[in-house]
């Protein structure tokens, strides 16, 4: 059973992060796909100016570049917030689990219903009681 709960919550860790990583990679797209639109303006905008546009591509670069780093170390916290908060899942879930069994047999206790443990340590008195009696009777 643990190994069942293990593949479970790994593949729900995958699906989360998978998740992460197709919505952080369609939101870079968007953006490239705003600076390429945003660049062709400005590009326009610049040549009506009579600004060097070399000047202006090379600034643009050097911001993505920065843009870019920015965005893998806010993906790396991401994920480590991620992972953080999984592990904070699996501990509630344990610490539930735990809650309602406890629940149940103090339910159970109380409508005076007997444990497993209790019920084989009455069935082996009883047999043995029984040989007794078969040994009495012969």
């Amino acid at each position: 059973m643990a190994r069942k709960k293990t593949r479970t919550a790994a593949r729900a860790r995958t699906r989360a992060t998978g998740r992460l990583e197709t919505t952080w990679r369609d939101a870079r797209k968007a953006l490239r796909t705003a600076e390429g639109a945003v660049g062709r303006r400005v590009a326009a905008f610049a040549r009506s100016r009579g600004i060097d546009t070399k000047e202006l591509a090379h600034r643009a670069e050097l911001w993505r570049s920065r843009i870019d780093r920015e965005g893998k170390k806010a993906r790396k916290r991401a994920l480590a917030g991620l992972a953080e908060l999984q592990q904070r899942a699996a501990r509630e879930r344990k610490g539930l689990a735990h809650a309602a069994d406890q629940a149940v047999a103090r339910a159970l206790a109380a409508l005076n219903i007997p444990r497993r443990r209790e019920v084989q340590e009455l069935s082996r008195r009883v047999e043995r009681l029984a040989t007794r009696v078969d040994a009495l009777r012969r």
